[in-house]
């Protein structure tokens, strides 16, 4: 069965990527986050798409406390993924 989900691109302090994943295991599934490298802070989040708003709130709640960068902020579109 095919999920569709969507994936959010964003740079954040490189020293605040570990707290970010903590924060977001404690939100059991909410989101994936992958880092696509780690000496400049570039992070993807996977998730369902009818969790969007919460991912976006929950980032923008947390902005100040992992250094997002909201002009690298990069919305991709959804896609089918396994």
């Amino acid at each position: 069965m095919m999920m569709r989900l969507q994936t959010i691109r964003a740079r954040i302090s490189a020293e605040r990527i570990h707290f970010l994943k903590f924060i977001l295991e404690g939100y059991d599934g909410l989101a994936v986050l992958s880092t696509l490298d780690e000496k400049a802070g570039l992070v993807t989040l996977r998730f369902p798409a009818e969790v969007r708003q919460e991912v976006e709130t929950l980032l923008n709640d947390l902005a100040p406390q992992i250094g997002l960068l909201p002009e690298t902020a990069d919305m991709i579109p959804p896609r089918c993924t396994q």
